[in-house]
């Protein structure tokens, strides 16, 4: 968990309500659109209000993907623990 630290400190204080959700996805990101075979894995999150998208942003890129799903989990338990309904998403390979 450590290693995430830095990352993690930007995860939002939601408090708990029903209405809160937040979708984190493993993705794969192009450097150059042309190139499929040159990516890194990115781990982002789609935080919404009810229906209301509050907040997308990439929060960190690897260039390993089991690294990559390892911060995407700890990050769905952080966003748990405030009080989000979570769910992991994208290229989950398990």
């Amino acid at each position: 968990m450590d290693f995430f630290k830095e990352f993690l400190a930007d995860v939002p204080d939601s408090g708990f309500s029903e209405d809160k959700l937040c979708d984190i996805y493993v993705q794969r990101i192009f450097e150059n659109p042309e190139d499929t075979k040159r990516f890194k894995w990115g781990v982002s999150v789609m935080r919404f209000t009810g229906d209301n998208l509050e907040e997308a942003k990439t929060l960190a890129t690897f260039n390993n993907y089991k690294l990559a799903l390892d911060f995407a989990k700890k990050v769905k338990e952080v966003f748990s623990n405030k009080g989000y309904e979570t769910y992991l998403k994208g290229e989950i390979d398990e």
